[in-house]
Formats: C-alpha cells, structure tokens, sequence
C-alpha cells in the first residue's frame, strides 16, 4: 500500500466501475481533491488495482471501501492504522468485518447506489404537464444561510456542506414565497463528468405535493444536458425518497452498507 495524488491513475481505475465509485470520481475534483487521501495498490506497471477513499472532512470525515480485486483486503487492513479515529463509512458488506476488527460500528443501516436510466428519465419528462404554482430556482452561496435553517427542519440527520453551493447544482421549489423543497449534490466535476445527488429534502408542511421530484427532476436535466455520469445514494428503508428516485429514472446498481465507526 502506499498513498496517491495522480487523479488520472486514479480516474482510470473508477472508471472500471463508475457507479460504483460515483463519490471517488467526484471527489477528484478540485473542490473535494485537498481533503482526500487515497491509499492505493498497484500492478508491476504502476496501474491502480484497488484504492481507498479517505476524505478528511473536519466536520464529515467518511470513507469509502469498495475494491474491485481480492486484494482490497490486504489494503484495507494495511490502512486501518491511517483512518480517522471516527468516521462515517460507505463499504462492501465484505469489509464490515476488517474495520470492526479495529473500530466500534454504530450501523446506519444498507443502503443503494443508484443509477439514471436516461430513456427511462426521457418517459418522465413526457408526462409532465407545466406546473405554474411553484417556482423553482437556483440556489447558490448567497442562499447558504437560508439552507442550513432549511435543512435544520426538512434534514436534520442529513448531511449539506455549504461549500457545495459553489457547482451551483442546487435547486429549490417555493410555495407561497417559502422554500419548501431542494435537490442538490453531494460531489460533482465538471472536469471528471459526475453529479451525485445529495441533500434532496421537503420541508414537511409541503411533504405530499412532489416537490422532490420536481427539484430533483430540474438538476437530473441540467446534468443531462452537461452529459455527466449521474447517480445518487439512497438508504433501503428510504421508501419515500426511493419512490421519488425511481419515479424519475433511477434504478439500483448496487447495495453495501452505512456505519459510524469509531476506533476501539
């Protein structure tokens, strides 16, 4: 094992798998770069085989364990010395073992990586008929302070970093002149071609009218029409947003697990 800042190498080896390793491809990003770390293996000719995802958020430190060899053991037991003493983590149910080997799992419960059918999103969009009651509109840095007070009531276990406002990939749907529903991104790179949706929530007193969908549907068009890999995280007991999600086009790709884990 050894640590990496080669984005292509890296870009190379995601993109085996680009659903799969969706977040890793955005945080090669300029945006996210800085705060990631990325333990690698590699063949005799230097090409990445399995990497880990590291991000040293000082709020929201996560990683990401999915490996695409039988290596990817070997890597994560080599770098569990290196990981933060607590963290979220998105893995392969195969790893769950090796990191509670060294960390106490608070479980988050299974959760999906989905993916966009565009033929399936292009069905969607035929049926819409034009809705002249809510305004939908971007949201960037300026509406940060309206977000977190959003987010405090619609998202409260959620997670939305204000930096994120910066791809100005944020939409939201008013009724009656207040923010009632928003879809944005967790990661996203115009340089590396991803938009993973993150932070899609409605304020409850406006729960019911579709409003999700619509502010999901809006940002699902636009990364369309910028031709970016799009998909999305969900949790599999998530029915509400999974139906949202679904109704518009996605479909699962994969499944693994969510956990909090802090270090023995």
């Amino acid at each position: 094992m050894h640590l990496t800042t080669d984005k292509y190498k890296l870009a190379a080896h995601f993109n085996k798998s680009p659903v799969l390793f969706a977040y890793h491809i955005g945080d090669l990003d300029d945006l996210f770069f800085s705060l990631c770390r990325w333990p690698v293996i590699q063949d005799d000719d230097g090409e990445i085989e399995d990497a880990l995802l590291i991000y040293d958020h000082p709020q929201y430190p996560t990683v990401m364990a999915f490996g695409l060899t039988d290596k990817y053991d070997e890597l994560l037991i080599d770098a569990l010395e290196i990981l933060p003493d607590k963290f979220f983590c998105h893995y392969q149910i195969s790893c769950g073992e090796i990191l509670r080997s060294s960390f106490k799992a608070q479980p988050l419960g299974p959760h999906f990586k989905m993916k966009l059918n565009p033929e399936k999103f292009a069905v969607y969009q035929k049926t819409q008929k034009p809705d002249n009651q809510t305004d939908i509109i971007r949201l960037d840095t300026p509406h940060a302070g309206t977000l977190i007070n959003f987010y405090k009531t619609a998202y409260p276990d959620g997670y939305f970093d204000p930096r994120m406002l910066q791809t100005r990939k944020f939409f939201g749907a008013f009724e009656q002149n207040e923010l009632a529903a928003v879809a944005g991104i967790h990661v996203y790179s115009n340089e590396f071609k991803v938009g993973v949706l993150g932070s899609v929530a409605s304020d409850p007193r406006y729960r019911g009218k579709g409003l999700a969908t619509l502010v999901s549907a809006r940002l699902v068009e636009e990364l369309m029409a910028e031709n970016k890999l799009i998909a999305l995280h969900v949790g599999a007991d998530n029915y509400a947003a999974m139906a949202c999600y679904k109704k518009i086009g996605f479909e699962v790709a994969f499944d693994y697990e969510e956990a909090l884990f802090t270090r023995r």
